[in-house]
């Protein structure tokens, strides 16, 4: 199998790798923002490994390839040296958070999350699609269980979140391919110091570590679910959120207004 996982260089989709390294037989192709020299795992090799930053907007269509970005381009000149001509699986595992009142965030860095959160998977989905579908293969979005849920200080990445998996089921609806979302719950990953959340906030500790959730998603990614929330307690969380916003938006907002009288 061909195998291509954003965000590999860290946290979820670090452990996805390893996940996939070690069931062997499998192809990787591993995107992330480091240079490979900085990557000390022997994980990581020239052959393997994808140097790109989706923090920057790239927008692609399949009807304006002339206009690929230097990211894509950066792609498809791997693809060619490497010889790969299909993707039994492509998992849009990298994403960034914002924290804290979504007023006062800079629209910079409003950008760079919704550049990576979001229209990385986007224009990277429409120039992987044929890939995908040459190998009748699947794409996966890691989702997260708060896309569900109105949570405060991070609503900007609940916004993203949301926003993905809209794309991810009408794409699933419009292209003959398999897609599938994934959330996660809160896990052991640099997320929460990258932006900017000290322990005293959040304590990472509590949540499930990162070669847990891995874990689970590799053995969700084999199901034939097309939505799979990992664990029950997100399960439970990810149902009221569905199914009672009504009654959990009224609770929200009166802890809001108690907590700013």
């Amino acid at each position: 199998m061909n195998i291509l996982i954003t965000g590999a260089t860290s946290g979820i989709g670090f452990e996805l790798a390893k996940c996939y390294q070690e069931a062997g037989e499998h192809r990787l192709v591993l995107i992330g923002r480091k240079s490979l020299q900085d990557l000390s795992d022997p994980l990581f090799t020239q052959d393997n490994y994808v140097q790109l930053d989706l923090s920057q907007s790239f927008a692609v269509s399949q009807k304006e390839v002339s206009q690929k970005s230097e990211q894509l381009a950066t792609l498809e000149a791997f693809f060619q040296t490497q010889k790969i001509e299909s993707l039994d699986l492509v998992i849009h595992n990298a994403g960034i958070a914002l924290y804290g009142p979504s007023h006062l965030h800079a629209s910079e860095a409003l950008t760079t999350l919704l550049n990576t959160n979001l229209k990385a998977p986007i224009a990277l989905s429409h120039y992987l699609l044929p890939f995908v579908q040459t190998s009748k293969g699947k794409l996966v979005f890691i989702s997260s269980v708060a896309a569900h849920l109105a949570t405060a200080d991070y609503v900007e990445y609940i916004a993203s979140k949301a926003a993905l998996e809209g794309f991810a089921r009408s794409l699933r609806a419009e292209k003959d391919v398999r897609v599938q979302i994934i959330r996660p719950g809160a896990t052991q990953t640099d997320i929460f110091a990258k932006a900017g959340i000290s322990s005293e906030q959040v304590n990472p500790s509590s949540f499930s570590s990162a070669a847990q959730v891995a874990k689970a998603i590799h053995k969700s990614i084999q199901s034939s679910d097309l939505d799979t929330t990992i664990q029950l307690s997100n399960k439970i969380l990810s149902f009221i959120g569905r199914f009672f916003a009504p009654l959990l938006d009224r609770l929200l907002i009166r802890i809001a207004k108690n907590k700013n009288p």
